[in-house]
Formats: C-alpha cells, sequence, structure tokens
C-alpha cells in the first residue's frame, strides 16, 4: 500500500520570486544571476551565497509533449556540459508531492558529477508550457526536503488577470496581458517596461533615495527624472501617503 503524500512546509521567511506569469517561493539569500527569454520560452538561475541553487527553463509548445522524452534529452546535454567528468544519472528519484491536476506527465529526475541536482519537468495544459526545474547543490546535500519546499509553492501561471514579478526584495503586480519589452537590473535601479499594443506601462524602483533626496523634495526630484518622457503631457502632482511613506501622485 503506498504511503500518503505529505503535507509540505515552507520557511515563512521564504520570499516571493516572480516572473514572466510564473511565480516560487525561495530563501531569502537566492538572488536572480541570469533572467533570459520571454514568456514564450527561456531561462532563469536562482544563486545562493557560495554556488548556483535554482534553474528555470520553459517553453511553450503546441499539442503532445512527451515529457520523457525532453528530461533525457536535457540529461543527456550534460555530459557534453562536463566534458571529463563523470556525471551520475537517476530518472526515477523519489519525491512525494500533490502536484496540480492541470501538470501532466510529471517527470522527477536527478543528477551528480562535481555537484548534484534534483527536479522536475512536467506539461501544464493550462498555460501550454513545458516547465523544467531543478535544484542545485554540493554533493553531500540532501536536495529532498529543498526541492519538495520549492515544488510545493510553484505556479506555473497567475490564477487571475495579475501577474507577481517579484525579485530583489521587489514586488509588483501587472496585468497578466501585459508583456515584458524591456528590463534594467543595475545597482540602485530596477526598471521593468511592459506593454500591450499601443499601451505601456513602467516600473521603477531606484535605490539610497536618501541620497537622491538631498537639496531636493520629491516631485521635483520627479519631475527631473521624468522630464523627457513627460515632456508631451501635463502633469500634476499632489502630495499623499503611502504605508507610511511621502508620496507625488
Amino acid at each position: 500500500m503506498p504511503k500518503p503524500r505529505k503535507e509540505i512546509e515552507v520557511p515563512k521567511d521564504w520570499q516571493a520570486f516572480g516572473w514572466q506569469g510564473f511565480q516560487v517561493r525561495v530563501p531569502r539569500d537566492w538572488t536572480p544571476a541570469s533572467l533570459t527569454g520571454a514568456r514564450e520560452e527561456g531561462y532563469v538561475r536562482l544563486d545562493g551565497p557560495d554556488q548556483p541553487r535554482l534553474e528555470i527553463k520553459w517553453a511553450t509548445s503546441r499539442g503532445f509533449v512527451d515529457v520523457e522524452k525532453v528530461v533525457s534529452r536535457y540529461l543527456r546535454s550534460l555530459s557534453k556540459g562536463h566534458a571529463g567528468k563523470e556525471v551520475r544519472i537517476d530518472e526515477h528519484p523519489k519525491l512525494r508531492l500533490r502536484m496540480p491536476k492541470e501538470r501532466s506527465s510529471v517527470h522527477y529526475f536527478a543528477w551528480h558529477g562535481d555537484q548534484k541536482a534534483l527536479g522536475a519537468a512536467w506539461y501544464c495544459r493550462d498555460c501550454g508550457r513545458t516547465m523544467l526545474i531543478q535544484v542545485l547543490g554540493p554533493v553531500g546535500e540532501d536536495l529532498v526536503p529543498l526541492t519538495e519546499q520549492l515544488l510545493s509553492t510553484f505556479e506555473d501561471h497567475p490564477t487571475g488577470n495579475w501577474a507577481l514579478w517579484s525579485l530583489y526584495e521587489f514586488s509588483c503586480q501587472v496585468p497578466s496581458h501585459y508583456q515584458l519589452a524591456r528590463q534594467e537590473l543595475l545597482t540602485g535601479l530596477l526598471r521593468l517596461d511592459f506593454e500591450r499594443g499601443r499601451e505601456k506601462l513602467a516600473v521603477v524602483r531606484w535605490g539610497m533615495a536618501g541620497m537622491a533626496l538631498q537639496g531636493t523634495d520629491l516631485k521635483s526630484w520627479l519631475r527631473q527624472k521624468n522630464q523627457k518622457s513627460w515632456r508631451q503631457f501635463r502633469v500634476d502632482l499632489a502630495p499623499s501617503q503611502v504605508h507610511g511613506h511621502e508620496q507625488a501622485l
């Protein structure tokens, strides 16, 4: 008789990472190291303090997807990427998770060489994307609890009309039909530009506000930062409060 699938408890101090319509909760000291592609296809890597810790690959598919072949093809590619080093593969590790019913053909896999990984791949019938996710760690680490925790929080697509975009301790909700057009991820500046046809939406966070506002006020600083993009508009700013902070609206 099979053992019942267990409930997964996730640490309360983990933070949300949201990108291109999917989201997952991760340890607070994991940060994005690579963000490429678009909603249809792409790749994300999050690094911990000492090494890469999480990789996510996705691709939109039409029609039947053989997830087992997707995984086998990926695992075969590992030998080329680790030339001269032995890579041991396990295509059927034991993970006990309650996966959402829209995920079909869930396939777990593991491998280890100079590091180890444990992951899963599946096809989501709702959003049409094939997801491949793997958690990485040193050879001596037991990755099962961490992988189960991460996968239990993973959401393939927005459940409503808003999509979460969350990274570097910054989060915002954007209408799910807007597409990311450009991104700037710099020290002191995070900018995400979204588009839907001729409609545009920019979400910007400037860092070190205390230094930026020295000798000026928020309204003047905001006008100076947006003088080019506001040139064709008449803009009226009124002071207000948001979450206990001054804002210009």
